[in-house]
């Protein structure tokens, strides 16, 4: 059959086209000819860039967590469980003999209105602090910051979900009032964050779970009323061997984007090969060599690899933190995706979008013109 007419493509509308090159407009017409291949091209590249950031995502997961629950939240290096044998005022002095901060941990159930029915409330962990700079609490950025004194401050995350912004009223098991100081962030923990004297002069009785201090503190396990002392560096270790799994997800994240990038870009490319064979072979004709034409087809994928990288680069941190703060409510992390990250992504997804295309530009050289020619007549 005699070949359709062609007819002039969008881009050749522009100002500015005459005054591309040949190389350019070349493939410019392919594109708008082929939008569908060219689409998925650059849907395949986005992918693997969204896939590539987050394996380098969850590569520096594990150490801002550590560090942020080990150097700026739990700033200590020693942690005794207290039990509940004995009095408050008794744990001040051991408090004071170690230069300590005692911290209560409990259950509680918060509310936005007055009396709430059962459906209104939601059972949340209240953290009470003495405001010593031992055990913090960070804003939303992971900041280290304080609680304001007759306020609450509430974590992030539960803040959303129930619509509760600074300001506001909260209500503790139902009748206990307080102000929204301050919104908060905790990797791993939801809830309401007070001050003793707050929480006291509510008329709350104050136990406290917890004593944290800088001093070496095993001898005073055999005391009266201390449970277990934790040192915090075998915590710690303990903590970074739990999320060994996340440092897993690094390699098979790699790995995942190696083969969705090669597998896409590498049908794509066949697909756009052998379509556009007998235009190589007529091109060959008229005398173009075969590193020009490889030349031209390289430059389109990669022009269509770039506009992928982009079009990904937006949806990877976004889609790592709602992914890594799927696993429940009380996980809220902070993911700090540099930019220095990004651009090795895109250089890592740009490298792979070269090496398959040179895989097919070496196919030109072996192009028998005689024969695919032969065959449009």
């Amino acid at each position: 059959a005699a070949p359709k007419k062609p007819k002039r493509t969008i881009f050749e509308r522009l100002p500015f086209w005459n005054k591309l090159g040949f190389s350019t407009q070349y493939n410019l017409r392919d594109i708008s000819r082929a939008p569908m291949r060219a689409i998925m091209g650059i849907i395949g590249t986005a992918v693997g860039m969204v896939l590539v950031v987050y394996s380098f995502g969850c590569k520096i997961l594990v150490d801002d967590i550590v560090d942020w629950n080990f150097d700026k939240i739990q700033n200590f290096d020693y942690e005794m469980v207290l039990s509940e044998d004995e009095n408050a005022s008794y744990f001040d002095n051991i408090a004071d003999e170690v230069d300590g901060e005692l911290v209560m941990l409990d259950s509680i159930e918060i509310s936005k209105v007055k009396n709430a029915t059962a459906a209104d409330k939601s059972k949340q962990v209240i953290t009470v602090l003495e405001g010593k700079g031992l055990y913090n609490i960070t804003d939303e950025k992971t900041n280290v910051t304080s609680v304001v004194p007759g306020t609450i401050s509430i974590t992030s995350r539960l803040a959303k979900t129930m619509g509760i912004k600074v300001g506001d009223t909260v209500y503790k098991n139902t009748w206990y009032e307080s102000k929204v100081g301050s919104i908060s962030r905790s990797p791993e923990t939801a809830g309401i964050v007070i001050l003793r004297e707050d929480l006291e002069a509510l008329g709350c009785e104050y136990t406290p779970s917890i004593l944290v201090t800088d001093k070496d503190v095993k001898s005073y396990e055999s005391r009266d009323g201390i449970s277990t002392v934790y040192e915090m560096s075998e915590l710690k270790r303990i903590f970074v061997e739990g999320y060994e799994v996340i440092n897993m997800l690094f390699y098979m994240m790699m790995a995942f984007s190696l083969i969705t990038t090669v597998v896409v870009l590498y049908n794509s490319g066949n697909i756009s090969f052998h379509e556009r064979l007998k235009e190589f072979a007529t091109l060959k004709v008229m005398g173009l060599s075969s590193s020009k034409i490889r030349g031209i087809l390289n430059k389109e994928n990669i022009w269509l690899s770039i506009l992928g990288v982009i079009v990904g680069a937006p949806f990877a941190k976004p889609s790592l933190i709602a992914m890594m703060n799927s696993n429940g409510d009380n996980f809220d992390y902070y993911i700090d995706v540099p930019g220095y990250l990004y651009i090795a992504s895109g250089i890592f997804v740009l490298f792979v979008a070269f090496l398959v295309s040179f895989m097919f530009s070496k196919k030109i050289k072996k192009i028998d013109m005689v024969e695919i020619l032969k065959g449009m007549e």
